[in-house]
Formats: C-alpha cells, structure tokens, sequence
C-alpha cells in the first residue's frame, strides 16, 4: 500500500482505559500516488466500533483523518490484542468517480468479485492499555484479572448451590410421591374392610327377616288348625 497511501499508525491501534467512555482514536491517511485513491476500512468487531467514515476517496496529494470510536464496555484483559482493523485502497479511475461518487462502498463489493488484485491493504491490531496505579507501576489489567476470575469463582459457586437445591428438591418431590401413594394405598384398603364389614351384616339381616316370616306363617298356620274344630263345633 505504501505505493498509494501512506496509514498512521501503521500497525497498531492503542486505546487507553479506563473504558467507561467512549474512546476515540484517528487513522491518518495520506494518498501518496499520482492518481485519485478511494478507501474503505474494515473491522472484526463491527459492534464494538464506530468508523467515521469508512470508506471515501482521496485525492492525489491530499489527506484524510478518520475517526474510530470504541463504545464504553466492562474491560477483560483476555480482549487485548483481539480485535482488528484492515484499511483497503485501490486506485480510482474516471469512469468509477463519476459512476459511483464519494460512496465507494459499492465499488469495492463489485471489484472484490470481478478483480480482487487491485484491492492494497493494511492491518491493523489492537491494543487495551490501562494506567498504573498510585504510581507504583501496578497495571490495572492484573486487577481485572483478579476481578474477573473472583467473578467466575463467585459464579461457579452459586451454580453449584442451585444444583444442590435442584437435587434436594427433587428427593423432596421424591418422598412426597411416596407418602401420597402410600395413602392412597391406605385408604383403598380401608374402603375395602368397610365394605365387606357391611355385606355379612346385610346377609344376616335378610336371614333373620326370612326366618321371622316363616316363623309367622308357621304360627298362622297352627292357630288355623286349632281354630277350625272350635268354630265347627259350635255351628
């Protein structure tokens, strides 16, 4: 790239924290070649990053400053050196700055296709930097590191506690279950006595009401036969 634009810095972007606000960086862009230079700047975390602008053109002796913006977030030292930035350029000729204008956008999907060697780039990594402390050269990413690994000790050992729970609840649940099946089981059982207690006591009742009725028609029946020679005697 150097041959067409000339990127300050060349191969690292430093942010400074802490990153509470949002931090601002440049990318200078000077075209160094003898013919208009369009841009376009990419970034593996898109959402992490607001470019203004992100791609332009540039004409020959001119330059141009674009401006990363890094939205405020809770700072990991296992971050650093993650994230990267890649500026693209290629030469621009007449019939591509009247077709397509300042947005070069477009151009670049279209030629990335059709003739992806024209397309120069540079890399760009970047770094997290956090102040010492009280000036005894204490770096604020070491504390992160603690605080994040208490964070993850904290975390490990409430979801060990909602395990324990889970399983006591389940045991609960468990023994719950039992003690309603054995109710019922009781309660069957109950049910079961009582109906055969009542079906003896029925029989002997229908028994004792047969023999009754028996007994009168036998009485019935004797005092006929006495009573029928008295009654004949008298007539």
């Amino acid at each position: 790239m150097a041959s067409l634009l000339r990127v300050d810095p060349p191969t690292e972007l430093v942010f400074n924290g802490p990153f509470t606000e949002v931090s601002e960086k440049k990318i200078h862009l000077a075209n160094v070649s003898d013919s208009d230079v369009c841009f376009k700047v990419k970034t593996t975390a898109p959402r992490r990053y607001c470019v203004r602008p992100n791609n332009g053109i540039i004409e020959t002796g001119k330059e141009q400053d674009v401006l990363v913006l890094l939205q405020p977030f809770e700072y990991d030292p296992q971050d650093r050196n993650k994230h990267k930035f890649m500026v693209q350029c290629m030469q621009l000729t007449p019939e591509e700055k009247a077709n397509y204008g300042s947005n070069t956008e477009p151009l670049f999907k279209d030629v990335e296709k059709s003739n992806p060697e024209r397309i120069l780039d540079t890399k760009l990594k970047c770094t997290f930097q956090v102040e010492a402390k009280n000036g005894q050269g204490t770096d604020r990413s070491a504390v992160g590191a603690t605080g994040s690994l208490s964070e993850m000790q904290r975390l490990e050992t409430e979801v060990s506690q909602l395990r324990q729970e889970l399983s006591k609840s389940k045991e609960d649940n468990a023994r719950l279950s039992q003690s309603n099946a054995t109710l019922q089981l009781e309660l069957s059982q109950k049910a079961d006595l009582s109906t055969n207690a009542k079906a003896p006591g029925g029989s002997k009742s229908s028994v004792a009401t047969i023999i009754l009725i028996l007994l009168a028609l036998t009485c019935g029946a004797a005092l006929g036969i006495w009573c029928a020679p008295m009654v004949s005697g008298e007539l």
